[in-house]
């Protein structure tokens, strides 16, 4: 995504997901290369990924944020999840902080294979606790990690991650965790008018 767009917003949302010290740092460089940014909100982390990848994973409560590999000095207003148990616990958080503080334009951050579905889902929480399109400003925003990187976690390539998340978006759209085609047209259509190009 663009800097002209991402400049548009002054809050980072960030999925950490399955990316380790490697995605959170990714965030950070953005968050500190954007001025404009003033506002940290990162989705928690699933507490068996902590357990089993000892040193790749930590709770990321701001002290740990300051620390090495981060090396993170929080801005005035930090928000951090830690833990979560799947992706619909983390946009229902991250929902309700973007709700509570009033957050109106904010780039969301994930790894490539992801962003979709964490983009969506976040989408259909902030529709869930009342968040029109109006009221946020959205911006998606793929981590820098190549299709070809193998993650770790599931050693596997974000190719072959990325065709199960299209499946989990098509199955959690039938269970309601994720908005309708329909309403996600609508958002980005209107999306694509507030920023002037075509997502």
């Amino acid at each position: 995504m663009s800097g002209r767009f991402i400049s548009q917003a002054d809050t980072l949302i960030v999925f950490p997901g399955f990316g380790g010290p490697g995605m959170m740092g990714n965030a950070i460089t953005l968050f500190h290369e954007n001025a404009n940014f003033k506002r940290l909100i990162v989705g928690g982390i699933h507490p068996k990924l902590i357990d089993d990848n000892v040193g790749t994973y930590a709770l990321l409560h701001p002290e740990v944020l300051a620390r090495d590999p981060y090396s993170f000095v929080p801005p005035t207003q930090v928000f951090t999840q830690v833990c979560a148990e799947h992706t619909k616990d983390q946009a229902n958080w991250i929902a309700r902080q973007c709700f509570e503080q009033s957050v109106t334009s904010a780039v969301l951050i994930a790894a490539p294979f992801h962003l979709t579905r964490a983009y969506l889902t976040t989408l259909s929480s902030l529709h869930n606790v009342g968040c029109t399109d109006d009221d946020l400003l959205l911006i998606p925003h793929a981590a820098s990690a190549p299709m070809t990187k193998v993650f770790p976690d599931f050693g596997l390539s974000q190719w072959i991650l990325l065709a199960g998340e299209l499946r989990r978006i098509r199955a959690y759209q039938e269970k309601g965790d994720i908005i309708p085609d329909k309403t996600i047209k609508e958002y980005l259509t209107w999306l694509e008018q507030q920023l002037g190009f075509a997502i």
